[in-house]
């Protein structure tokens, strides 16, 4: 057992390494892409110490969360406590995000992360200690998990922005935010797979401390930036209300809008249940989670550098709703899966129109905003819009998987998200994005 951990912590210093290596050479110019321009927004230097920063912090985040969901079902032995885990962890977004717009717009993002970065490292080493001194109860984690959602609706404004001022060539934005999603599914990917090796070895305790460590790597990389200062909104009607309107005068955004909300309240809610399901219907442990996280995962990797190397605002709109009716039936075919094989080979095309629907439609959203004096405002509501909704959505499922089964639960969901996607075909089919502004 020893010489596993040993074997395992090697391996992952290695990858760290080889990682920084790769990196350093880019940034050297002695390394070429060898996909053709996929990371051609990294000869930035601001937003390639973003993307190395935030792919390690955001690895352990991902470890975290899925320690943290396997300590709620364990503890609790319950699908609606895991909806109830999700609806505290998104409710501080219905209250606060648009707070948090605001705040992006009128102080430095960069800023704003380093402070709520801080507190979240604190908070996983509170995490920490509790979990090796046996403190951590089921009311216990729900307080961590409100906390860090407050924290989300300060923080994912202001990292949005930041993506935005990190690229100062709008041309090279969408790649730049396609990239930006690809970090967090390769996040996903090493995350879940890590997790499941620690949590399996020494628990979730460690899984909380690799997380802080990732902090302090994030935190480093966002001091080193140099973004340049913005004009701050004066003599504007900036309330939720105006803001709306802008929004909804236009019927592109308006049928946008709709599709992010029933995305959020039912379509992203599968990971939810995830555990539940794993064990109800796979019959299988920690590793099978880690599995299917992985594969959705690789699904939204795939998906996200192919934004990055192809994609356009013209066929950012266009593909939106088709991928909307391709998650709903992947989920649909995911929820039938009898055996752990068959769920794996539905999770790829999972992650894959996932990615395509929601990181598409956000690249599009900040190709659109041609007024920077409102772009955390309007980013806020759509986040709003998205992960506001997880809240209700998370109790609303946890209560259909206690009710009828997670299958089940997963069925209605795919359902919903495949009319939703036909909806907003048939809306904006006569619709050019390309001459849309806000």
């Amino acid at each position: 057992m020893a010489l596993a951990r040993c074997d395992i912590l090697k391996l992952f210093i290695a990858r760290l390494h080889a990682g920084f290596c790769f990196m350093s050479k880019y940034q050297r110019g002695s390394l070429k892409s060898p996909t053709g321009g996929v990371f051609r927004s990294l000869k930035f230097r601001d937003y390639r110490l973003l993307f190395i920063g935030q792919v390690i912090s955001i690895s352990g985040t991902v470890m975290q969360s899925m320690a943290f969901s396997w300590l709620v079902f364990t503890l609790s032995g319950s699908a609606l406590n895991l909806g109830i885990n999700i609806f505290l962890s998104a409710l501080p977004t219905v209250l606060l995000v648009y707070q948090g717009g605001r705040i992006a717009d009128r102080f430095s993002p960069r800023r704003i992360l380093l402070v709520t970065q801080s507190i979240a490292l604190i908070l996983a080493l509170v995490l920490f200690f509790c979990a090796r001194l046996e403190l951590l109860s089921l009311p216990l984690l729900y307080t961590f998990t409100f906390l860090q959602g407050i924290l989300d609706a300060v923080e994912l404004p202001a990292r949005q922005v930041l993506v935005r001022q990190s690229v100062p060539d709008k041309s090279y934005l969408v790649n730049a935010l396609s990239l930006t999603t690809s970090l967090l599914h390769i996040s996903r990917i090493a995350g879940p797979a890590l997790a499941a090796a620690v949590l399996a070895l020494w628990g979730a305790a460690v899984c909380f401390l690799i997380n802080a460590i990732s902090y302090l790597f994030s935190l480093y990389t966002i001091y080193l930036m140099r973004v340049p200062a913005r004009a701050v909104t004066v003599g504007m009607d900036t309330s939720f209300r105006a803001i709306v309107g802008r929004v909804w005068r236009q019927p592109f955004l308006r049928a946008m809008m709709q599709l992010y909300v029933v995305m959020g309240l039912l379509g992203v809610q599968y990971l939810v249940i995830l555990p539940a399901f794993v064990q109800i219907e796979l019959h299988q442990n920690s590793a099978a989670l880690g599995g299917l996280l992985a594969f959705s995962a690789l699904g939204s990797l795939l998906a996200s550098l192919t934004l990055a190397a192809f994609a356009s605002v013209h066929r950012l709109a266009k593909s939106i709703g088709l991928a909307a009716v391709l998650f709903g039936l992947s989920l649909f075919a995911f929820a039938h899966s009898s055996t752990l094989g068959a769920a794996l080979a539905a999770a790829l095309p999972l992650g894959v129109f996932q990615t395509l629907l929601m990181s598409g439609s956000s690249s599009l959203l900040q190709q659109l905003i041609s007024d920077e004096r409102v772009r955390g405002r309007v980013l806020s509501l759509f986040t709003f819009l998205s992960m506001g909704t997880a809240a209700p959505g998370a109790l609303l499922v946890g209560i259909l998987a206690s009710a009828v089964g997670p299958a089940q639960a997963l069925v209605i969901s795919g359902v919903a998200c495949f009319f939703v996607g036909f909806n907003f075909v048939r809306a904006t089919r006569c619709i050019d994005a390309r001459k849309i502004s806000i």
